[in-house]
């Protein structure tokens, strides 16, 4: 992925090019994260139409979860990551004009599901979007979620000029992951903890 959309693949004069694939990255992110949404939000409207308890029930059940994966985040307990074992495909590198490997890695990234999971987040949210049972909301949630994703990478990437800032890059991202488990599971415990009281109020 670094090695796709750093500054440094385009060499010292192409900074505008690197600026261009990293605007097609973030924009195949979004709408990758939006289309994705809207299906989810249309299904949940399925769903919430046969079965009115759902929407209680399941907010409940996404408590839950969120909760769980909280407590898997900080390392607490351990639970399964139900993923897809495998990464955007690297060979298109060399195969496709950079532009649009950049595009697709972002689109492919942004619907979440179909590569490696990296947070508990994913799931919650994706969760959520289905809950909704709103086609345009869960797009919007998604496609944020997209945006924030891709958005952090062009801020992580912007820097690197040379092979070995982008080898430093990948050490140092392996110590902040571990700090990002932490406040993410802080968060999913809490956020849990508010959707449990919400949806047993509401029962």
């Amino acid at each position: 992925m670094v090695g796709t959309i750093a500054p440094v693949v385009y060499g010292d004069t192409g900074r505008s090019r690197w600026r261009v694939a990293m605007s097609l990255h973030v924009l195949g992110s979004i709408i990758g994260s939006g289309l994705f949404g809207a299906a989810l939000g249309g299904l949940g409207w399925l769903l919430r139409t046969t079965l009115p308890m759902l929407t209680v029930l399941g907010h409940l059940a996404l408590g839950l979860l969120s909760g769980a994966y909280g407590l898997h985040e900080i390392r607490l307990v351990q639970l399964v990551y139900p993923q897809v074992h495998r990464q955007v495909d690297g060979r298109q590198r060399y195969r496709r004009h950079p532009y649009l490997v950049a595009w697709r890695y972002g689109f492919e990234l942004g619907i979440g599901l179909t590569t490696f999971i990296a947070t508990a987040s994913v799931y919650i949210i994706t969760f959520g979007a289905l809950l909704s049972g709103d086609p345009l909301y869960a797009a919007a949630l998604l496609g944020c979620f997209g945006l924030a994703r891709a958005g952090f990478l062009t801020v992580v990437v912007r820097g690197i000029t040379s092979l070995e800032q982008s080898h430093r890059l990948a050490q140092r991202m392996s110590f902040l992951c571990q700090q990002v488990y932490v406040v993410n599971g802080i968060a999913l415990v809490l956020t849990g903890t508010l959707l449990v009281v919400i949806a047993w109020n509401a029962m």
